[in-house]
């Protein structure tokens, strides 16, 4: 969607109607421009789209703590969205996860089929109805009163399709008032976009080329083939999702709407812990938030406690796990999530206290932090092996490959420029965000320093641009 010059058209005409009409009318607008723009990618399934967000607007309704059967109202709720997501993602992906066992106790692996197609954008705007309808629940907002505003959160177009996840409050609170194209804004927006196309189109993009081959000759992998392979999915998918979340933030300050920061530069963190805070932040606070959070309460309350710890365990595993299985269908996607709730798990029992930065910083504490990045991205790299692979037995033969032979045998120049060229590219924008704890340090830097970085980062478009342009990994979800 964003890499298409006439989506950027589309935008254009809209921001430009957009600040040009009267202020009552900008929600109406963008909700169907919204709405064109997803009856143009998915049209077979507009009319799901309206009925979730009719369904979510009526029931919120009877979910308020003084409406009769309000806790049944808001079970019905959860249900239904849970309900459709479950059923159109594991429609798809009950045949893989059931059949292998049907065929292990020898019945025909043929007895399940079931053809669906997965609606574009459907496990993200069903989790911003949940977080509504649970945000209604807690009391921490209102039902919302206009059809309009409401419609406009479940739909908004630059970030229906992969997120990021916002939340209600925030979100409707900004269409109450009229926006206005600031210079900051504008700027602001340019930048992100900018930076967007670069992880997008000069990182992600060629690297879909280069691993198409790994993806479909694993038996055949050589050991340094194989390490490439690892490390360059773990650039790619970075690139390519981050790549998306600042186009989709970008598109959004221009019509002035919230959003939150997607990516903190994830590689460089010290636990596993520290990565999923700076890792597809939206999702990973809303599973802290309407899964982990309500799960450990739960527990709490019937086991006391003295059982704080193995509750935590339980559930970081549990949120994981259901953070994997969101992601996809299949047992790899089950494994990829449930083993970084080990992870957690893990760090929990005993490195409690790994997080804290120490008053005084010694040469002791960087060392440390050093060798927690590289347990922490050797672990992370480990884990991506099994949301890439197929299927399970495709995971452990590319984990058998990786150690087959030795890799430096068979290593020379061109392996190393195929690897460090995309990771070099990549901290051109990671580094000095990074280090100066700014997404938009390219307007933070000094003059000469800007137009420098600006000029690498477009040859870097112009050189590195791949001309097939890859699907967003993430639009699949």
């Amino acid at each position: 969607m964003f890499v298409s010059l006439e989506f950027w058209l589309f935008v254009a005409v809209t921001l430009l109607l957009y600040y040009l009409i009267p202020g009552k009318w900008q929600n109406l607008l963008l909700l169907v421009a919204s709405y064109l723009i997803y009856a143009y990618l998915e049209p077979g399934f507009v009319l799901l789209l309206a009925a979730m967000t009719l369904f979510n607007f009526w029931i919120a309704r009877f979910i308020q703590s003084n409406a009769p059967h309000h806790r049944r109202y808001f079970w019905a709720a959860v249900i239904v969205n849970v309900g459709v997501l479950a059923l159109f993602k594991y429609g798809l992906g009950i045949p893989e996860l059931v059949n292998p066992l049907l065929n292990k106790l020898g019945l025909p692996n043929e007895v399940l089929t079931v053809n669906l197609l997965l609606p574009l954008g459907l496990s993200f705007y069903s989790f911003r109805a949940l977080a509504y309808v649970f945000d209604i629940n807690n009391q921490l907002i209102k039902p919302e009163n206009s059809l309009v505003d409401f419609g406009l959160y479940i739909a908004f177009f630059p970030q229906i399709v992969a997120g990021p996840i916002v939340r209600p409050q925030p979100f409707i609170t900004a269409l109450k008032n009229r926006r206005s194209l600031t210079q900051e804004r504008l700027v602001d927006g340019i930048t992100f976009i900018f930076m967007g196309f670069f992880y997008k189109v000069a990182i992600a993009d060629p690297l879909f080329t280069t691993l198409q081959s790994s993806a479909t000759n694993i038996g055949t992998l050589s050991s340094a083939d194989a390490w490439s392979a690892l490390i360059l999915y773990t650039v790619r998918i970075y690139a390519d999702f981050a790549g998306y979340s600042l186009l989709a933030i970008g598109v959004s300050v221009w019509f002035g709407l919230p959003v939150v920061e997607n990516f903190r530069q994830p590689y460089f963190s010290r636990t596993v812990s520290i990565f999923w805070d700076r890792w597809h932040i939206s999702l990973s606070t809303w599973i802290r938030d309407y899964t982990f959070y309500p799960t450990s309460r739960f527990l709490l309350r019937r086991l006391g406690n003295q059982w704080a710890r193995t509750i935590q365990v339980i559930a970081l595993i549990i949120s994981m796990t259901i953070s994997g299985m969101w992601h996809g269908t299949g047992w790899t996607f089950v494994v990829w999530g449930a083993l970084h709730g080990v992870y957690l798990s893990l760090e929990r029992l005993f490195f409690p206290k790994v997080r804290v930065k120490p008053k005084k910083v010694t040469w002791r504490f960087w060392v440390q932090g050093a060798l927690g990045m590289t347990v922490t991205l050797i672990a992370v790299s480990a884990a991506w092996v099994f949301f890439r692979a197929d299927t399970l037995s495709d995971a452990f033969i590319f984990f058998e490959r990786l150690f087959s032979s030795n890799p430096f045998d068979t290593i020379n120049a061109l392996w190393w420029i195929k690897v460090l060229v995309p990771i070099a590219l990549l901290l051109i924008i990671d580094l000095p965000q990074l280090l100066t704890d700014n997404a938009l340090v390219l307007w933070r830097l000094r003059s000469i320093w800007r137009i420098a970085l600006c000029t690498i980062m477009l040859l870097g478009i112009f050189i590195f641009g791949s001309q097939t342009h890859a699907p967003f990994i993430y639009s699949g979800f």
